[in-house]
């Protein structure tokens, strides 16, 4: 049993209420004996004595509490309610290209409420790459046509069923089956032919949650729509607006994710950038994520 004398002053409000779920439903030891434990919302709130909205998302591994590093575990959602604990593969490693410089798109002359130097945040930094075209080249819009922002915001995520790989390789995947869980789309845009959906972050991190991009990307499938499905992770760092073009092999494979592409843009407002100073902006950029 873990013992709650453990806590020190250097333990966030997550590891201390943590620490008191693990002991209080014994989790390590449910996990070992069946794989998962489940653990719902109203339990994190009475016996962690914190929201569990605010014990429940972990956007990067360095995220995940004291307790979930040292024993291999993540957490998933699989209702509006409760969650699912258990060695789970949730994260994916970026790779970064080596860098090249990027295209150049120039920043609209329509737009004087936004200073091109001052893209404060995510929300900013994705209506500047749509109203400069950076997205309809990065989803394949026609020049003879438009693409539309479509689904964006909160919604419930309808019934989802997956498989997602153990971190341990001699494992058998899990089923898993989400019923209505909360989803959160940053931005989803649609042409003809492709439906590019976002997640976005203003830095460029080590590793990134895939289910920010995967159970979007199953709504959609699920909506058995003709068109191409493109799940993008959008990073603005360093006046640098970047899209990783993924796509998973397997629909019904949370484990599936592939990288197909990196592309990166730079608005032209007549500030040159050289290939070192990008590497040095990207490194520092780079590793202030891996240090929080």
């Amino acid at each position: 049993m873990i013992t709650l004398s453990k806590i020190t002053e250097r333990m966030t409000k997550n590891d201390i209420a943590w620490e008191k779920l693990f002991n209080h439903f014994d989790i390590i030891s449910e996990v070992d004996r069946n794989g998962i434990f489940k653990i719902t919302s109203t339990q994190i709130n009475k016996i962690g004595q914190r929201e569990a909205r605010l014990m429940t998302k972990f956007d990067h591994r360095n995220n995940l509490p004291n307790l979930f590093q040292e024993n291999k575990l993540s957490i998933l959602p699989d209702s509006r309610g409760s969650y699912l604990i258990g060695r789970f593969k949730t994260h994916h490693t970026i790779k970064y290209d080596e860098i090249k410089k990027p295209l150049k798109k120039p920043f609209p002359s329509e737009i004087e409420s936004i200073s091109p130097n001052e893209i404060t945040s995510e929300a900013v930094a994705l209506n500047i790459a749509y109203a400069s075209g950076m997205i309809d080249e990065v989803i394949e819009t026609e020049s003879n046509e438009n693409s539309y922002l479509t689904l964006s915001g909160r919604l419930g995520s309808r019934q989802l069923q997956f498989k997602i790989n153990s971190i341990y390789k001699d494992k058998e995947p899990y089923s898993i089956t989400v019923k209505n869980s909360q989803i959160e789309i940053d931005a989803s845009y649609e042409n003809t032919k492709n439906i590019g959906v976002i997640e976005a972050k203003n830095k460029t991190p080590h590793d990134f949650l895939v289910r920010q991009l995967y159970y979007p990307y199953l709504f959609y499938k699920n909506l058995n729509l003709s068109k191409k499905i493109i799940p993008i992770f959008f990073t603005y760092a360093e006046n640098i607006f970047s899209f990783h073009v993924y796509r998973f092999n397997e629909v019904n494979n949370y484990s599936s994710i592939e990288r197909v592409k990196q592309v990166d843009y730079i608005l032209d407002t007549n500030v040159n950038i050289t290939l070192s100073e990008i590497q040095q902006l990207m490194n520092l950029s780079t590793f202030g994520q891996l240090g929080e």
